[in-house]
């Protein structure tokens, strides 16, 4: 979960005999090391405030989707200011859908379920106020993170939001040298970054038929894009 190298190919296929970007999330030891430094990845804290404060602000999401789950901590962002909020969880890997279990154990209308996001999302859960990810949706590349875009303003709710909180594609060696050097602490570099830039990213929603499409919060290689569908 490394900021992004400029001069990666964002395109094409993978190599032939090679898993698919995500399975590598299914080790445990990759799991482990990503819920011990999650929390405590750069701007984390700031980018949760704004979720928060200046996304959710007053709102009160009845139904939500967290894609790439993880151990669900978005979920439980959310339910801090949303308590009765249905959350449905989505992930690639078993051991971090074992601690999201694990988490919310005991608590009612939590679910989770083992979904790969390069495959379409499911649309068996109904429709949703919000939808959100985090970290996730920059390994995908960039064809099917704009299907992804699409299902996800069609399983909104109108009036419904969705909250994309990502490593992003920098402009210059420059920036990108800075950002390496922030989060070169926190983790070797993941290989499967395919990270976009802000202003694609933003078109790709508005493309997808999302309204009020923004970028909140940036800083170095992370952004929080938002749009909202119709009402």
């Amino acid at each position: 979960m490394n900021a992004p190298d400029s001069r990666r190919e964002t395109h094409g296929t993978e190599p032939e005999g090679r898993l698919r970007p995500g399975h590598e999330w299914r080790e445990q030891a990759r799991s482990e090391r990503w819920l011990e430094i999650r929390d405590r990845l750069p701007g984390g804290a700031q980018m949760r405030e704004v979720l928060l404060n200046d996304v959710i602000g007053d709102r009160r999401p009845r139904r939500v989707l967290d894609l790439g789950t993880g151990g669900g901590a978005l979920v439980a962002d959310v339910r801090s200011v949303a308590p009765e909020a249905e959350a449905y969880g989505l992930d690639i890997s078993p051991p971090l859908l074992a601690a999201a279990r694990m988490r919310f154990a005991g608590e009612k209308g939590i679910h989770f379920r083992e979904h790969d996001l390069a495959e379409p999302l499911p649309a068996d859960h109904g429709r949703f106020d919000l939808i959100l990810s985090a970290w996730v949706i920059h390994h995908l590349p960039d064809r099917r993170k704009q299907a992804l875009y699409r299902e996800a303003f069609d399983l909104l709710e109108p009036g419904g939001f969705f909250c994309n909180m990502d490593l992003v594609a920098l402009p210059t060696a420059e920036l990108q040298r800075r950002a390496l050097s922030v989060f070169a602490s926190m983790d070797e570099e993941d290989s499967s970054d395919k990270p976009a830039p802000v202003d694609t990213q933003l078109g790709w929603l508005r493309e997808s038929g999302f309204e009020n499409v923004d970028c909140y919060w940036k800083w170095l290689a992370t952004a929080m894009l938002v749009g909202e569908r119709p009402a």
